[in-house]
């Protein structure tokens, strides 16, 4: 492959090792584990060294899963001219300024907009450093990178200390630059670890959420910032100090039992009404992770995801959960990706980079009764366009009855059939349990009957349950593959629908479907979405 290759005056040089792109159909379960490249950062790569002046080496074409060049052992392989080019740009930037700065350009597969500092090791702040296990010089930690979380924090960006990627592996690229180490490399790759050995190079890789990633006013930001303090030619490290009150890393605080979560449809929020998926709960390592969906009409989704240790119990960045008397209070202030196309967004790569960054802004209340569910109203504001909630909606919904067998087809509808009554049920094989909501303060009552799923996509549907038929008409939806243990994976689908008991159909809800998948499936077929199989990377 020809990576792109830039020779700037600066001492910087910027690295986008994963900015290819994969055609496969990512709802097709892989018969190996895959990997996702990481969108737009070859792209933002070139911005930050152009900014800066430094050089630029960045794969924009290179599928990871063919070669991965941020392991050793696939670049030392296979792909020798990555250290080969990277050596001799070190070298330069050596022979003219006396040192050498290396940034690896990744991407965190969040929304939320966070800069993860790799340096080797986990940890709060400059005086916790574990030096021995880094791949910078105290100095540098302590005034150049500081600069940049301050300036970082300036614009709204969490930036800590290897949260979630260190760049501890002893297979990522950036341990050859570890400074002290007796590891022993060959060829190009030795000549890196012996300049980073004699404190003549700094490297640090940056994990970016795509808010960062993709253009718009955040991405300029940030390039702005990483010019600010890192660009500084001409001053030794240790000339600046740095103040202004670091974000300390805080152990999680304890969680509620449950998770936060809030779902709606509002028919009447907008000309095609406006449905809202959003939670907050528990991930493995001591994290929290938060979800919003928004489905403003048409196919369009609108999507917000994050992690993060610490911080207040049901919050995850701009999205935030409170307990207030009565209900819940959900808010959310801060970027989100718009994608013209739900239905493609998580199906491929491609597809995915259509998407924009847009501000979203939401502040709504939940009235609800003991099992959940009740009245919604506030306001959702998405890129400029205010709509106003008034509807019913539900907090952690009790879906019902289950079997307890894992694998197995599940459809699950939370809705209010004439938006003041609601029923959150599950369906398994072709039998459904759940619950009846009734009027405020009410206690809910367990209801059963029979539904099935029409087929391989949403399409319409009806609930036969105790008083009446229940007509569902999913409107919108998005799949993704969901991966599981022993490599099992499920195809998910999440939407909107319309639904009415019997021929009235003046009410809605959420529904989401998940079907076991097998290497050996293929994913559904391609539905007419009128979007091209590939768009051309600008």
């Amino acid at each position: 492959m020809d990576p792109i290759v830039r020779l700037g005056r600066g001492p910087l040089v910027v690295v986008a090792p994963h900015g290819g792109t994969s055609d496969r159909d990512l709802l097709e379960p892989p018969a190996r584990p895959v990997r996702s490249n990481d969108l737009c950062t070859a792209e933002l790569a070139r911005h930050l060294a152009e900014r800066v002046d430094g050089s630029l080496l960045a794969n924009d074409a290179l599928d990871r899963n063919h070669v991965d060049l941020n392991r050793i052992d696939e670049v030392s392989s296979r792909a020798p001219w990555l250290f080969e080019r990277l050596a001799g740009m070190v070298d330069r930037a050596i022979a003219a300024h006396g040192r050498a700065e290396v940034v690896f350009v990744h991407g965190w597969h969040v929304v939320q907009p966070r800069c993860d500092v790799g340096v080797g090791a986990r940890f709060e702040g400059p005086a916790d450093a574990p030096l021995e296990r880094l791949t910078v010089g105290p100095d540098y930690l302590a005034h150049r990178i500081e600069a940049l979380r301050a300036a970082c924090r300036r614009i709204g960006v969490d930036a800590a200390f290897g949260d979630r990627w260190p760049g501890a592996h002893s297979n990522n690229v950036l341990q050859v630059f570890r400074r002290h180490s007796e590891r022993a490399f060959d060829g190009a790759a030795a000549r890196l670890a012996a300049a980073a050995r004699s404190g003549a190079v700094e490297a640090v890789q940056l994990e970016l959420g795509a808010a960062l990633r993709w253009p718009g006013p955040l991405r300029d930001a940030f390039v702005e910032a990483f010019a600010e303090s890192l660009a500084s030619h001409d001053a030794a490290p240790g000339d600046r100090s740095v103040h202004g009150g670091e974000e300390r890393v805080l152990p999680d605080a304890p969680s509620e039992h449950r998770p936060f979560g809030l779902r709606l449809f509002d028919p009447a929020a907008g000309p095609s009404g406006l449905g809202l998926v959003a939670g907050v709960g528990p991930m493995p390592g001591g994290r929290r992770g938060g979800r919003l969906l928004l489905f403003p009409g048409s196919q369009r989704l609108v999507l917000f995801t994050g992690e993060q240790r610490g911080g207040a119990t049901g919050s995850v960045g701009a999205l935030r959960f409170e307990r207030e008397q009565g209900g819940l209070r959900l808010r959310f202030e801060g970027p989100a990706l718009a994608a013209p196309d739900g239905r493609e967004h998580f199906r491929s790569e491609r597809a995915q980079l259509r998407a924009s960054v847009v501000p979203v802004s939401i502040d709504v209340r939940l009235h609800a009764d003991e099992g959940g569910f009740g009245m919604v109203s506030g306001r959702v504001e998405i890129d400029g366009d205010r709509r106003t909630v008034e509807a019913a909606g539900f907090e952690g919904v009790p879906w019902g009855a289950s079997s307890g067998e894992a694998h197995r087809v599940e459809t699950r509808v939370a809705a209010a059939p004439d938006g003041r009554r609601g029923l959150s049920f599950r369906v398994r094989g072709g039998e459904l349990a759940g619950l009846r909501h009734g009027a405020p303060g009410s206690a809910p009552e367990e209801i059963r009957g029979t539904a099935l799923w029409p087929g391989p996509r949403p399409g319409a549907f009806v609930a036969e349950i105790e008083g009446g038929s229940l007509r569902c008409e999913p409107r919108c939806h998005l799949s993704w593959l969901r991966s599981g243990s022993e490599g099992r994976h499920a195809l998910v689908t999440v939407g909107v629908l319309a639904c009415g008991i019997d021929r009235e159909s003046t009410g809605g809800g959420i529904f989401e479907h998940v079907e076991p998948r097998s290497a050996t499936d293929r994913g559904p077929d391609r539905e007419n979405t009128g979007l091209p199989a590939e768009v051309k990377v600008p």
